[in-house]
């Protein structure tokens, strides 16, 4: 499972599609830098053994450091699993805010059947949207998860 933030952008760059991006559990990462996953059947989740029926996941954070994005999705067809996504967007000055780059937490913007399963969302920023951003997508499946403060425009 993947321990540091380096780690994760490196995983995320060299994906191939079909592939599960496990977090070791109990790790908080921090990052500047939101990570872009643009291959296809993408799973990112908490814990070595990726569950294909929702449960109640070990804890994996992803917080972001002033970044405008935590997480953004291009590539079709993606699961997320057991993970927080918490204070993505940019904080400082939300006057600045703009729509075509911040998007809080997580941006979706790729075709395909998407699953979010016992996710939390906290504290996101952005413009339109602060936790979770749908741009583009042919299905979108929530199950468990839980959305608190945030602030879009």
């Amino acid at each position: 499972c993947i321990q540091t933030n380096d780690e994760l952008l490196e995983v995320v760059s060299r994906t191939q599609t079909g592939d599960i991006i496990a977090l070791c559990p109990n790790i908080i990462f921090r990052t500047d830098r939101f990570v872009h996953i643009v291959d296809h059947n993408i799973t990112l989740c908490c814990g070595t053994d990726y569950i294909e029926e929702s449960a109640i996941s070990p804890a994996c954070t992803i917080e972001g450091i002033n970044s405008n994005r935590i997480l953004q999705v291009s590539g079709e067809s993606f699961t997320l699993q057991g993970i927080t996504f918490q204070n993505g967007g940019n904080h400082d000055n939300p006057s600045d805010w703009n729509s075509a780059f911040d998007s809080g937490n997580v941006y979706i913007n790729a075709g395909g059947h998407h699953r979010i399963l016992d996710c939390t969302f906290f504290n996101g920023t952005g413009c339109p949207a602060s936790n979770l951003h749908v741009g583009d997508s042919e299905s979108l499946i929530v199950e468990h998860s839980k959305f608190t403060g945030g602030q879009g425009r």
